[in-house]
């Protein structure tokens, strides 16, 4: 199954490189130079996934960041005070 889907994949994508030959003319600034249609095509395609991909990292890396200090003791959060103590407690921990 997988290898069809890989060969469906590659035959669209040659059927995109073979419709997008032409070459256009790209300028940023005082840059100027033609590349094919095909490799903007690609290069566009290319950055937005790496855009979804980092900004998806980063959101994963703030949820455990904030989850860690949940996790956090009550005398780690508040740097200074005393720690709750456990001589009030149950046996069950309430």
């Amino acid at each position: 199954m997988v290898l069809v889907l890989a060969l469906f994949l590659a035959f669209l994508l040659a059927a995109l490189a073979l419709q997008n030959q032409e070459t256009m003319e790209i300028e940023l600034f005082f840059w100027r130079h033609f590349v094919p249609k095909i490799l903007v095509i690609l290069g566009a395609a290319f950055a937005g996934g790496l855009a979804v991909f980092l900004a998806g990292l980063f959101r994963h890396r703030g949820r455990r960041i904030a989850e860690k200090e949940k996790r956090k003791e009550p005398s780690e959060i508040a740097f200074g005070q005393e720690a709750v103590s456990e001589e009030g407690r149950g046996a069950d921990g309430r």
